[in-house]
């Protein structure tokens, strides 16, 4: 039987800061974006997935909730990997295993020695199946994450063109240190910079001019204590450029926040237990307005409605404050 999809969860979260901003704090919070292209070996699989970790330096605990769908198999596994050398693309140790099935939640209790790998954006969730032992989707756990596409240009074009960005910050030094895959453009970059501070779909200042290389770009920029604030919420985005497309080719919101959707959080808990999605967001408190790019993984019927709700706790539920629109793409500012 068909049913609404609700997002009733999705407010509290949108309105996070990154704890892990703080310099002091001893909780975090990291997230992920699962899919085929962060493999070692890329692969042709359509899933997808996200994953939320809360990192307690003070307990050394990493409590996580991972979402996903779409395997090209069966599952066959699924952990936690890293080392001193596991940045994006690169393999790493078994840390530790993951349950099986559809959404993962539980804590891993990590080993002192390991928290600098942790806390460095080294480490990595893994999803393997039937076929792809190595594993079928892959996601580095870290502070920003974005997803790269035309859609997302302010003025969108034709592009079929894709892109993923991972990035850690350092709050002391002012400094963003990012990875950047891209593919299937219509031609070679030609420049990319990180913009803002804007929402999803708005067009924002030049923040920093990124290194043009062939995919992957690795780098480091500085940015201004006085943009700190606006980059936590998710107010910079990556924007690559081509001969084409010389107002930009594909764009990102970098995000330090990303909401999961699952059957499990609805109240009461639904046994639609195999649907999952996630969703980007951002937040400005100055224009009391949030954005968003909101995709379904999978759900167990035909779509019926989908909403914001509010305002309410984890376990509670509340009425409906925004409609969204229907389809696997759901993004409104």
């Amino acid at each position: 039987m068909s049913r609404p999809f609700s997002i009733s969860r999705m407010l509290p979260t949108l309105f996070a800061m990154l704890v892990a901003a703080q310099s002091h704090a001893a909780v975090y919070v990291y997230h992920c974006i699962l899919d085929p292209r962060q493999e070692t070996t890329a692969n042709a699989s359509t899933a997808q997935g996200a994953g939320r970790f809360i990192i307690d330096t003070n307990a050394n605990t990493v409590s996580y909730r991972i979402v996903y769908g779409g395997l090209a198999g069966s599952e066959t596994g699924a952990h936690i990997h890293g080392s001193a050398t596991s940045v994006p693309g690169a393999g790493g140790s078994l840390l530790t295993a993951l349950p099986a099935g559809n959404p993962k939640v539980g804590v891993w209790s990590y080993t002192e020695a390991q928290e600098p790998m942790i806390l460095g954006g080294l480490c990595y969730a893994n999803i393997h199946s039937s076929v792809a032992a190595g594993g079928e989707i892959r996601g580095q756990i870290v502070p920003f994450n974005a997803l790269l596409d035309a859609a997302q240009e302010t003025t969108p074009n034709a592009s079929t063109g894709k892109g993923w960005a991972t990035a850690t910050i350092d709050t002391a030094a002012n400094t963003l240190s990012y990875y950047i895959s891209y593919s299937g453009l219509t031609g070679a970059v030609t420049a990319a910079h990180l913009h803002g501070n804007k929402l999803h779909g708005a067009g924002g200042g030049l923040k920093a001019a990124l290194t043009v290389t062939a995919s992957p770009m690795i780098g480091t920029v500085s940015y201004l204590q006085a943009d700190e604030g606006a980059l936590l919420a998710g107010q910079f985005y990556v924007n690559l450029h081509t001969a084409a497309n010389g107002g930009g080719e594909i764009r990102g919101q970098v995000v330090s926040n990303i909401i999961l959707l699952d059957a499990l959080q609805e109240s009461p808990a639904t046994t639609a237990t195999g649907s999952a999605a996630f969703a980007l967001g951002a937040v400005d408190t100055a224009l009391k307005a949030l954005s968003y790019d909101l995709r379904v993984i999978v759900l167990s019927g035909a779509e019926t409605g989908a909403h914001i709700h509010g305002f309410a706790g984890p376990t509670g539920n509340a009425g409906v404050l925004a409609a969204l629109p229907a389809g696997d793409r759901k993004s409104v500012v």
